[in-house]
C-alpha cells in the first residue's frame, strides 16, 4: 500500500504546534510496519534545515519540502506540479488540515484520479474559530471546495469533541476516531536532574509551580491563567509559560503580567522539547490549558503521563477522559476558572489519583504502537 501524506508544514517545524508532531510520528510508525510512506509539505519553518523541491530523508521518513511563492502562504508551484504528475500513484491520500492550498490541490488531483481520500481537520473545523477569523474567506473556501470535499472517503477525528464539529459541517460523513499517541520510549527518558536544577531552579522555587506549555496564541487563552491567579490571590507560586507563537500576543501576556504585578512570579521562557521538556513536566505540580479550541492537545496527556493533574477548559477533545478519571478539573466559563484553579490545587484526592495511576492510564489509551494498528486498519478500510 502506498500513502501520500499531505500537509502545508511538517516536522521539525514546532512552531506550528502538535500535529506536527503528531504526523511525523504517525509516518515513522507507518513506515515500521512496512507500508510505503511520502509526504508532501512546504518548506515553511524549515527553510534553512533543507533543500526544497527535492526528497529529504527525515528519521527514515521520505518528505518533499516544496518552496512557496510568498512567505507568508503555502501556495507552491513546484508542489502543484508534484501533485498532478505523482498523485495517481498513490492508493491512499491522507491530507492533514483545511484552509490551506496544499489541502485544495491534493483534493481536487485526488478525485480526479479517483484516489481514496481521507481528511484529517486538525481542529480547523470549528465554527467559533470560523467566526472569529477571516470568516467570509472560510466559508467562501468551503463553499468553492464542497464538491470536493464530499467525496472525502474517511473524516479522521482525534477526540469526540472534534467528531461533533465535523459533523456540524458534513452531516452525512463517514468519521473514524483515532486519537492522538505518545512515543513511550521520548516520554520515559531518564534525565539529568542536576544539570538541569542548576539551569531552571529559578522557576520552581515555590510551594506551587504551574505549567502552561504549547504555542503562545490567543485561542489558548492565556491571560485568563494569569488574570486568574491575581483574583484568587494564590501567594507562593510560579507560572511558568512555555513557547513560542505570537509576538504581538506575547507581549499583551507580558503587559498584563506588569500591570498585576506579577511579573515576579510569571517566567516566560521559549520552545523546549527533549530533556527540558521532561524537566518541566516533572517539577511542575499542574498543568493549566484554558483553550478556547482544543480538538486533543497532547500537552495534557503528556503532563498526566508524569503523574501531574491539569486544569482544561470544556474546549479541549480530552475533557471526558480527565473527567471520568478524575485526572484534572474542567472549566466552563471564564467566571468559573478561578474556582476550579484553586480546586485543582486544593483536591489531594486529584493529585494523588493522577500521581498513581496517570502513567499507566496513558500508557493504555494512547501508545503509539496499538494506535498504529487503528490507522492501518481505517486505510484498509478504504480499499
Amino acid at each position: 500500500m502506498k500513502i501520500l501524506i499531505v500537509v502545508p508544514t511538517y516536522f521539525p517545524a514546532y512552531e506550528f504546534g502538535g500535529p506536527i508532531f503528531q504526523i511525523h510520528y504517525l509516518s515513522k510508525n507507518l513506515i515500521k510496519q512496512n507500508y510505503q510512506v511520502d509526504v508532501c509539505t512546504t518548506n515553511k519553518g524549515n527553510e534553512k534545515k533543507f533543500k526544497s523541491n527535492l526528497k529529504q530523508i527525515v528519521n527514515g521518513v521520505n518528505v518533499f519540502y516544496f518552496n512557496r511563492l510568498f512567505p507568508k502562504f503555502y501556495i507552491s508551484i513546484s508542489m502543484f506540479f508534484f501533485l498532478i504528475r505523482n498523485i495517481k500513484n498513490y492508493q491512499i491520500v491522507h491530507i492533514h488540515s483545511v484552509f490551506n492550498f496544499p489541502t485544495a490541490i491534493s483534493l481536487i488531483f485526488s478525485s480526479v484520479y479517483n484516489r481514496k481520500i481521507i481528511l484529517s481537520p486538525r481542529g480547523i473545523l470549528d465554527q467559533e474559530l470560523i467566526k472569529n477569523k477571516n470568516t467570509l474567506l472560510k466559508k467562501l473556501w468551503l463553499f468553492c471546495l464542497n464538491r470536493y470535499l464530499k467525496k472525502v472517503d474517511t473524516f479522521h477525528a482525534t477526540s469526540n469533541l472534534e467528531k461533533e464539529k465535523i459533523k456540524f459541517y458534513f452531516k452525512n460523513s463517514n468519521i473514524k476516531l483515532i486519537p492522538n499517541g505518545i512515543d513511550i520510549g521520548d516520554l520515559n527518558k531518564n534525565i539529568d536532574q542536576n544539570v538541569l536544577k542548576s539551569k531552571y531552579s529559578a522557576y520552581f522555587d515555590k510551594k506551587i509551580n504551574l505549567l502552561y506549555i504549547g504555542r503562545i496564541d490567543r485561542k489558548k487563552n492565556i491571560d485568563l491563567i494569569i488574570r486568574s491567579i491575581h483574583k484568587s490571590k494564590i501567594s507562593n507560586f510560579n507560572l511558568n509559560i512555555v513557547g513560542n507563537g505570537d509576538k504581538n500576543y506575547l507581549k499583551y501576556l507580558h503587559n498584563i503580567a506588569n500591570d498585576l504585578r506579577l511579573n515576579k512570579n510569571i517566567n516566560f521562557i521559549n520552545h523546549i522539547d527533549g530533556d527540558n521538556k521532561i524537566y518541566f513536566y516533572q517539577n511542575s505540580s499542574h498543568l493549566i490549558l484554558p483553550s478556547k479550541s482544543e480538538n486533543f492537545a497532547n500537552v495534557v496527556i503528556e503532563s498526566i503521563f508524569y503523574g501531574k493533574s491539569v486544569l482544561i477548559s470544556d474546549k479541549v477533545g480530552l475533557k471526558d477522559f480527565v473527567k471520568s478519571n478524575n485526572f484534572g478539573t474542567i472549566c466552563n466559563s471564564k467566571k468559573t476558572f478561578e474556582k476550579e484553579l484553586i480546586n485543582l490545587i486544593e483536591n489531594k484526592k486529584i493529585i494523588i489519583n493522577t500521581e498513581k495511576k496517570g502513567k499507566e492510564m496513558v500508557i493504555n489509551h494512547f501508545e503509539w504502537n496499538s494506535l498504529i494498528h487503528e490507522y492501518i486498519k481505517m486505510y484498509k478500510e478504504q480499499l
